[in-house]
């Protein structure tokens, strides 16, 4: 079983000045294990979480 993980980040505002930036990651993940998707799944959710400027979780990296 393989995961494909797609980001996209998008950045709106810097201070008074609006910016719009996109960059996009890929990657495979190779024999899924139900506790490496449950890791994935947290630390996705603790990252939109932290660029969507909420409190954020602990971030792994």
């Amino acid at each position: 079983m393989a995961l494909n993980l797609k980001l996209e980040l998008q950045v709106l505002k810097l201070g008074s000045v609006t910016v719009k930036a996109k960059k996009t990651i890929q990657a495979k993940i190779v024999h899924l294990t139900r506790v490496k998707q449950r890791l994935l799944e947290q630390e996705y959710n603790d990252l939109q979480r932290f660029l969507h400027s909420e409190r954020a979780g602990t971030l792994l990296s």
